[in-house]
């Protein structure tokens, strides 16, 4: 997976500010992705991190788990996710929490 350089640990600050549509439209410029996919950490902590992930369409992320409690919310577009058997069809607006440990995989529609 292509990826931007990692993030630092949480600022001294007691929250961070992100400014989404710019974070997409740096992503955009980076394409050709090699994977179809592009990530980058925005926020990373020792028990909190937020990486935003850019799917070129019909694009996969293979299964994977997180060890901790995920959650996924679509900002553009739409992704089919798969886990524990069940297939969610989700997209833009849509936000989906995911517990520990669980195998799950995505693809781009």
């Amino acid at each position: 997976m292509a990826s931007a350089s990692p993030a630092p640990l949480a600022p001294p600050a007691d929250f961070a500010k992100f400014e989404l549509s710019r974070e997409i439209a740096d992503s955009a410029k980076k394409k050709p992705w090699a994977s179809g996919h592009f990530a980058k950490t925005l926020f990373k902590n020792f028990d909190f991190r937020v990486v935003l992930i850019s799917m070129e369409r019909a694009s996969r992320l293979k299964e994977h788990h997180a060890d901790g409690t995920i959650s996924i919310h679509v900002l553009q577009g739409a992704i089919r996710l798969n886990a524990q058997g069940t297939t969610h069809e989700l997209r833009a607006s849509s936000l989906f929490t995911l517990a520990p440990s669980i195998k799950h995989a995505r693809h781009s529609t």
